[in-house]
């Protein structure tokens, strides 16, 4: 089953999606939202909302007075792996890049432009300047699959991506313990829309600053899927029938743990079908740290950005160091390597 799922404040809600809202032990906020829509609360989400602009107005957006978006804007996450449940492994099998936000509409229309596959037009959800820094929404998974290509990059997988989110301790919430309501755009917060990536900077990873891993919107994740674990987001008798998964939750849905256990081990996913669109599907990227950084250093070799190639390696740590050092040590490697390890040093 596919389609489109249209609507930024009240929809029909999938039965996967019904069946994980009544799932929710927190209470509804309409009637409308019990019979299966995502209809939000007025008077909370206008208090939500009002508080959301003027953060995001007093707050430097995350792309703005960047010489190269790209590099600054990404998390130095070490390989490892965590154990959610006894005998599953959710892995990251080498040092990786990774998307510190959601890829917004700016980068989405920007990439596009390289893109060998044709990819979806934005101006079909929204006008691009009411928001360039909101998040990417409404391409199928091919066309996060090309968006990420022609960035050099993939899609993580779904061990990947609950790597970034939980670190080596499988924490259940990116932010750690306890829950709390306040850190991620979900249905509790109330907003009722997208909301700029890099406005819940509390809500981020403390294993690996990687932000809006719950709610705002869903991230498409690349197969393999895990055959003893079900998405939360389906509920109903027998397994999920869906080919592949979103992660991490939405502003239209209740914010949920990264993985839970009711008779059925379960990660925080919607099951979809390849041609699913909606307006709160998007995506964020990866790449293997060793290949990307080899590829692209030369490119960030200009003297006027070695005090920003060491703030970089600064914010990655020292966790980058062995791999830098290895890249540093190789025969002609570029300046903006040895300017990281410098930073990732202090």
């Amino acid at each position: 089953m596919s389609g489109w799922t249209l609507g930024a404040a009240l929809r029909p809600a999938s039965l996967a999606r019904a069946a994980q809202a009544v799932s929710t032990p927190t209470r509804f906020h309409s009637l409308a939202e019990r019979n299966g829509w995502a209809l939000l609360s007025p008077g909370r989400g206008t208090r939500s909302a009002c508080l959301l602009f003027l953060f995001a107005a007093c707050a430097p957006g995350p792309e703005s007075g960047l010489a190269h978006p790209d590099v600054e804007q990404l998390s130095f996450v070490p390989k490892g792996w965590a154990e959610p449940f006894v005998g599953l492994r959710c892995e990251a099998s080498e040092d990786l890049l990774v998307d510190r936000f959601e890829v917004t509409r700016e980068r989405w229309t920007s990439w596009s432009e390289r893109s060998e596959a044709p990819l979806a037009d934005l101006s079909a959800w929204a006008p691009l300047d009411e928001g360039q820094n909101l998040p990417a929404v409404g391409m199928t998974y091919a066309e996060a699959q090309a968006l990420a290509q022609a960035r050099g990059m993939r899609l993580p997988t779904v061990g990947e991506w609950m790597f970034i989110a939980g670190g080596s301790r499988a924490q259940s919430w990116p932010q750690g313990n306890p829950r709390s309501d306040s850190v991620a755009n979900t249905v509790e917060m109330g907003l009722g829309h997208t909301a700029a990536v890099g406005t819940f900077p509390a809500g981020a990873s403390t294993a690996t600053r990687v932000e809006d891993l719950i709610g705002n919107v869903w991230e498409w994740v690349s197969p393999p899927l895990p055959a003893e674990v079900e998405p939360m987001a389906w509920l109903l008798q027998g397994p999920s029938p869906y080919p592949l998964w979103a992660m991490g939750g939405s502003y239209q849905v209740r914010a949920q743990e990264l993985f839970s256990f009711d008779g059925v081990r379960r990660f925080n996913a919607w099951g979809l079908e390849p041609e699913h669109r909606a307006d709160d599907l998007g995506l964020r990227c990866v790449a293997g740290a060793h290949d990307y950084l080899k590829h692209h250093a030369q490119e960030w070799s200009q003297a006027a950005w070695e005090g920003r190639l060491k703030a970089i390696g600064k914010a990655w740590g020292r966790r980058a160091v062995p791999l830098l050092s290895r890249l540093v040590a190789e025969e002609g490697s570029a300046p903006a390597l040895a300017w990281l390890l410098a930073g990732a040093r202090e």
